[in-house]
């Protein structure tokens, strides 16, 4: 699963054209499937443009960058940011209180978890150990996230040496512990 704050910043790259669109600013997603609609997006440079990209023009979400089909997918639109009933951006649920029905304070919201083809939210992460799937028992507000009760709330998953450089410390770590070995 990837995280939106991992996502935000990464680079928008045209698979067709092979250019630099701008970067990830935000994503936009629908508040009771979680489905992405798409992302907003910042042109490269100091006085560059916003815009947003559906997500039917993007060809996926990497590591390193989002891809999107064309640049002609990018719609260039400056600030706009309306708000549509049923969608949300999700960095406006960053920080937002997490509480059950009954008014027990559980914690905030820290990240989002993303997966799945086509992409969707699935989870909010709680104070960065806990998480809870958006699902049925997760109702989003415009002030709190509140939830049917605590006991939706589920350990955060231990995450393995995924990423270049965690296998890079593993292997030196592993070489390391052989030479120190007595012979």
């Amino acid at each position: 699963m990837k995280r939106y704050k991992k996502a935000k910043g990464l680079g928008v790259v045209s698979v067709a054209e092979g250019a630099l669109l701008g970067k990830i600013e935000d994503l936009q997603f629908d508040l009771e499937t979680g489905a992405v609609y798409g992302f907003r997006i910042k042109g490269p440079g100091v006085f560059a443009k916003t815009g947003g990209v559906a997500a039917a023009g993007v060809h996926g979400l990497g590591r390193d960058v989002l891809l999107v089909h064309r640049e002609a997918d990018v719609e260039w639109a400056g600030e706009r940011r309306n708000p549509e009933d049923g969608r949300a951006w999700a960095s406006r649920y960053l920080k937002s209180r997490v509480l059950t029905r009954r008014g027990v304070n559980l914690g905030s919201v820290e990240d989002f978890l993303l997966g799945g083809e086509p992409l969707v939210v699935k989870a909010l992460l709680v104070d960065g150990q806990r998480m809870v799937a958006l699902d049925q028992s997760v109702a989003l507000g415009r002030d709190a996230v509140v939830l049917d009760d605590a006991s939706v709330l589920q350990a955060l998953p231990e995450e393995g040496a995924e990423g270049w450089w965690d296998r890079v410390k593993d292997a030196f770590s592993s070489d390391k512990a052989e030479e120190e070995k007595p012979k």
